[in-house]
């Protein structure tokens, strides 16, 4: 072979040896761009400038494609071959887009030699040629394109062929950094509500090391302790300090061999000498190989709400009582009365038993009698309820002998004695049962004038009293039923 042939082959390869070192180094430049711009918060200009000077480019922009209506264009930064960049907002609508719908439609990247168009080149002002050369690179999410980046000729030493093949590594190398780019953004983004949300937080939250030491804490948990200075690295146990009882101290022992709290009362002094009453809850986040690697603490803050509960018990109770004095005195006033009803009825009867000794039939003595002895039932009956409702301990109580007395007041209501039907059936074989008299009365008298008023509108009036013992089991049932219309 001749030496001039030789020569060719070496220049021949050593043409294409630099073809692939230059390759294989914008391909790294352009790598480096995209990582190292990663956490820039103007990463696309920065992407842009490193275009513009790895390429030797002109001008290198990236745009977004904005799918809204009006459909067109966002023009988001751009930087030339000198270092200005500038990160801008300019919307370009589609009847002035140019060749970016022609971007649109492509797939891969691609680079052309000659571009005239009037539309794009005025985006670009007096710095751009009338015909420029232009790379673009698609950038392709999972169902349509999101943006691209475009240079404005750029200088490439390379064939047309080789070109594309490194405008196809390199478009490889700018989808997977915008794709990051955009997940890191959203992590960022993430990051931050989280933070504002743990900052801001209306409970107190804390996270602990296993040992105790506080890893950090929300602005509410230095504010409800009075903590003045950083409690990070402080022990846990210096800043919840109970006021009597072991609460937390139960509760960290669960936490730290991974179980969770919830809801746990305890009562923690503050930085002030105050006292705060607090629910706890608790969980773990674990390392890889198992261990904990932190306790996350929830606290909030009860004071008010269990100080409220207290003072509308104390308000129920003082009621109760005012209550129970209010129907002692009226329970004496009417044991009074009856006391004081007992002699005229007692001389009635007494006058009534010589009437009949003297043998004098006069007209309306056996009614005169028969009310007579019904008035004194009924004083028996007041004075033995009084007596029984009085007692506030806990007593043998035949409920058939409860309900008849009780059923008895009941026929002083004209309503319930003459357009009520009454059907009534008591278990004899009923065995007593331990309470205080006055609840038990209440409490079933309450289901029967319940019942009564149901039926005031009812054409068909029954009230059905029914009493059972259930001998296998050992219940005692009481049945109230009526043939109101109840709740519609």
């Amino acid at each position: 072979m001749e030496n001039s042939n030789y020569r060719e082959l070496i220049e021949s390869l050593t043409k294409d040896n630099e073809a692939k070192t230059y390759q294989m180094s914008v391909v790294r430049l352009v790598a480096e761009a995209i990582v190292r711009n990663l956490n820039e918060p103007d990463y696309f200009s920065q992407v842009c400038s490193s275009f513009a000077n790895i390429f030797k480019a002109s001008i290198c922009a990236f745009f977004w494609l904005r799918h809204r209506e009006p459909s067109g264009w966002i023009l988001d930064s751009w930087a030339n071959r000198y270092g200005s960049f500038s990160p801008v907002t300019d919307f370009i609508p589609r009847s002035r887009a140019g060749i970016l719908d022609w971007v649109e439609e492509q797939i891969k990247p691609f680079y052309v030699e000659e571009v005239e168009d009037e539309e794009i080149i005025k985006i670009w002002g007096s710095d751009a040629l009338q015909k420029v050369r232009l790379a673009a690179l698609p950038i392709k999410g999972d169902d349509d394109h999101i943006g691209a980046f475009t240079l404005i000729d750029p200088v490439i030493r390379l064939s047309h062929k080789k070109t594309n093949r490194l405008l196809d590594t390199i478009g490889g190398l700018v989808l997977a950094g915008a794709r990051n780019r955009m997940l890191y953004t959203r992590l960022l983004n993430s990051e931050e509500e989280f933070k504002d949300l743990f900052e801001n937080s209306s409970d107190m939250v804390v996270s602990v090391f296993p040992e105790g030491l506080i890893k950090d804490c929300n602005r509410m948990f230095k504010e409800k302790l009075k903590i003045q200075c950083d409690p990070r690295g402080d022990h846990i146990e210096n800043l919840l300090k109970e006021d009597g009882g072991d609460s937390f101290y139960s509760s960290w022992l669960r936490l730290i061999e991974g179980q969770a709290v919830n809801n746990i009362d305890m009562n923690v002094k503050s930085g002030d000498g105050g006292l705060l009453e607090l629910e706890l809850s608790g969980n773990v986040r674990l390392r890889q190989d198992g261990g904990i690697a932190v306790v996350r603490l929830y606290m909030h803050d009860v004071t008010e709400k269990r100080r409220g509960e207290r003072e509308k018990l104390e308000m129920e109770m003082r009621m109760k009582l005012m209550r129970q004095r209010e129907l002692s005195q009226l329970g004496l006033y009417v044991s009074g009365i009856v006391h004081n009803l007992q002699n005229p009825v007692h001389v009635a009867m007494g006058h009534l038993e010589i009437l009949k000794l003297k043998g004098m039939e006069l007209p309306g003595l056996e009614a005169i009698e028969q009310s007579t002895r019904n008035i004194t039932e009924i004083i028996n009956n007041l004075l033995d309820k009084v007596r029984r409702e009085r007692n506030t301990k806990r007593v043998n109580i035949n409920l058939n002998e409860l309900l008849n007395c009780e059923l008895t007041f009941l026929n002083a209501n004209a309503y319930f004695k003459n357009q009520v039907e009454k059907r009534y059936e008591f278990d004899k074989k009923l065995p007593p049962v331990k309470g205080i008299y006055g609840d038990f009365s209440q409490a079933i008298m309450n289901i029967v004038y319940n019942a009564l008023d149901a039926m005031r509108n009812s054409p068909r009036k029954v009230l059905g009293i029914r009493t059972e013992y259930r001998e296998k089991s050992g219940d005692i049932v009481v049945a109230i039923s009526d043939t109101g219309g109840g709740i519609p």
